[in-house]
């Protein structure tokens, strides 16, 4: 099917779509690029659900455009950010979260910027791509390039967009086998064929938490070493199922969803399943490990040697939710500013429960999540791009 034939499938789809201004200068009443943006989408056939206003700051611009992953947006534009200052930060928070990039986009509108204002287009770094299920677009601030952007290729390609995306997927044809090449481990597993069934297990030999091999610690970093660290061995048959209790709220159904491999893990004398994006075949792999044990831990091995995951009463190797006081001195650098439940932590960040809200505090202030859910979805889909 050629290009015209999908865009006469696609229709005139309206799409909804979450504007994210990023300024530190501007409010409401003075932003120009957020009018702009609802006239030209509108104009395309589109909606302007909502218009949120955030600084420029890494971090609460990642905020935002994560919970709207998480939430399922079908579209999320941010104006602004997306220059070459040093409080320009929109791209720095967005990229680490796009699982598949656009990268024609950013082409595209240089070109087309280039032709309205010259060479001034280079300073321009427009993304665009797939997170979650989202289509995120960051482009710069200015009313002319908001209209532009939409005009030109947003609002024309956005229904085709969501259509490719949520098209009816025909069955995986059958191929052979992967025959590439890939570069050995350091150190290669033994397959244990014994007691613990079909498949048998693959025991990680146990290394050091340091060394001064330099060399020798750039090629054990990842989610390898993590394990091995933790004694654990992983069964070497794939294909298992991910514990029940984590699943049940479609965004983190959509995450679980979207990793590569699975394969059971024995940790202590409890059962685990290993999540890996995009597989469990590379050290640099994303590597989830899932406790079975309803409502246990989940650990992101590969952000070690940060121990990075959600926490459970009896803890095997994170923090247990008693010890909210205690972690918050040792990650945030100061105590919890009220009572509540530890249930995750994240480098410098805890995570607490209180009622049935949920609050990140960074030692400076304490954030609303919303809802466990919402916050499991969020964290989820964070550790599994990171």
């Amino acid at each position: 099917m050629g290009h015209k034939e999908h865009l006469a499938a696609a229709g005139r789809r309206a799409i909804d779509v979450h504007v994210v201004v990023v300024t530190t200068s501007r409010d409401a009443a003075t932003d120009g690029s957020g009018p702009a943006l609802q006239e030209a989408l509108e104009a395309a056939g589109h909606r302007m659900v909502d218009r949120v206003l955030v600084p420029d700051d890494v971090d609460a611009v990642r905020e935002v455009v994560r919970r709207l992953v998480a939430s399922r947006a079908a579209a999320v534009v941010l104006s602004g950010g997306t220059g070459v200052s040093l409080t320009d930060g929109t791209i720095e928070a967005v990229e680490p979260l796009l699982q598949k990039r656009l990268p024609g986009f950013g082409e595209l509108f240089r070109y087309l910027s280039f032709k309205e204002i010259g060479s001034s287009a280079m300073l321009s770094r427009a993304v665009a791509g797939l997170a979650g299920q989202t289509f995120v677009f960051a482009i710069p601030g200015s009313p002319a390039a908001c209209r532009l952007a939409v005009q030109k290729l947003i609002g024309r390609e956005l229904g085709h967009l969501v259509r490719e995306l949520h098209k009816e997927r025909v069955p995986p044809v059958e191929v052979e086998p992967d025959s590439t090449p890939h570069p050995p481990h350091r150190a290669e597993p033994v397959v244990d064929e014994g007691e613990h069934g079909p498949g048998g297990w693959v025991t990680l030999e146990p290394i050091p938490d340091t060394t001064d091999d330099e060399e020798s610690m750039q090629s054990e970093r990842g989610w390898r070493r993590r394990l091995r660290q933790l004694g654990g061995v992983m069964g070497s048959e794939r294909g298992r199922t991910v514990p029940g209790w984590i699943g049940g709220h479609p965004p983190v159904d959509n995450v679980l969803a979207a990793s590569g491999e699975l394969a059971p893990v024995r940790l202590g004398d409890r059962d685990w399943v290993a999540v890996g994006y995009p597989d469990l075949r590379h050290d640099d792999a994303k590597v989830l490990l899932i406790e079975q044990r309803p409502d246990g831990e989940v650990i992101a091995l590969h952000r070690w040697p940060v121990l990075v995951g959600f926490v459970a009463d009896e803890a095997v190797v994170l923090p247990d939710r008693k010890q909210l006081q205690t972690e918050s001195r040792r990650v945030a650098g100061a105590p919890y500013p009220s009572d509540g439940e530890l249930v995750a932590i994240e480098g410098r960040t805890v995570y607490a429960r209180r009622g049935d809200v949920t609050y990140a505090w960074d030692g400076r202030r304490a954030r609303d999540e919303g809802s466990m859910k919402q916050l499991r979805a969020s964290l989820l889909l964070s550790w599994s791009q990171r």
